[in-house]
């Protein structure tokens, strides 16, 4: 059984779920009490933030200004309402559930619906996305989904250049005079799924490799962080070549 009472810095608290794909900062208010196992937690109480800042890795979504209200019930944290501000001005709206119960055996399990409003959702160094539309994240706490139906305000795309996301070297250790039960169970961990269907009339800009180019498109991005996959169905509005001068 435990009482918390916690007023301070949201990553503090995040960092405990080991969840890497994404990243939640800024203060945060929690009032909990807390009863049952790590496997099968009861917990009753309110979590509230007005100046979070919600950040991914994968996608290179950045989030600030977030207002989140949300409630305990057993394992699951249901998150009422968020909304933030992206990164170029555009709203983002939500709510979702996030379990955690199981986290000694996997990450917290998470359902997340998101409404965008000509916001900047996608920033990697490869592509870059402001969208109007729906987005859903799912995770069963090994790997995850983040789905979507949206209207591209604007998009670009980069030949030539990748955006891999860093992996940590697996370093080998031997552990001595360590207790059997003190050492905590490696995690399985599976890449996170696109399933994003995206269409532009124009304003979707290819570059690189001496293409310059405007397009208007119907998308299908699909595949893995490791090995994404984009298809669908595109026209060119504008664009010019340069080969050898």
């Amino acid at each position: 059984f435990a009482q918390l009472r916690y007023g301070g810095p949201a990553d503090a608290l995040w960092r405990l779920a080991a969840i890497d794909a994404f990243d939640l900062t800024g203060q945060q208010e929690i009032a909990a009490d807390v009863k049952g196992t790590l496997a099968d937690p009861s917990v009753r109480g309110t979590v509230a933030g007005d100046t979070l800042r919600f950040r991914s890795s994968l996608t290179g979504t950045d989030i600030g200004n977030v207002r989140a209200r949300g409630s305990f019930s057993g394992s699951q944290l249901l998150l009422s309402s968020f909304a933030g501000t992206a990164g170029n001005g555009g709203k983002v709206s939500g709510s979702g559930t996030i379990d955690i119960g199981g986290l000694d055996q996997h990450g917290p399990v998470m359902d997340i619906r998101l409404a965008a409003m000509n916001a900047q959702v996608l920033n990697r160094k490869d592509m870059s996305a402001t969208v109007t539309g729906p987005l859903r994240i799912v995770s069963n706490g090994i790997g995850g989904t983040i789905a979507g139906r949206l209207n591209i305000r604007q998009a670009n795309w980069s030949l030539g250049s990748t955006s891999a996301v860093a992996e940590l070297p697996n370093i080998p250790t031997r552990e001595i005079n360590l207790a059997a039960d003190a050492a905590p169970k490696a995690r399985r961990s599976e890449p996170w799924r696109f399933l994003i269907d995206a269409e532009g009339d124009n304003r979707i800009y290819v570059r690189g490799m001496g293409l310059d180019s405007e397009w208007g498109a119907n998308i299908a991005l699909h595949g893995t962080t490791s090995d994404m996959r984009i298809g669908g169905q595109a026209d060119m509005v504008r664009g010019t070549y340069e080969f050898a001068g």
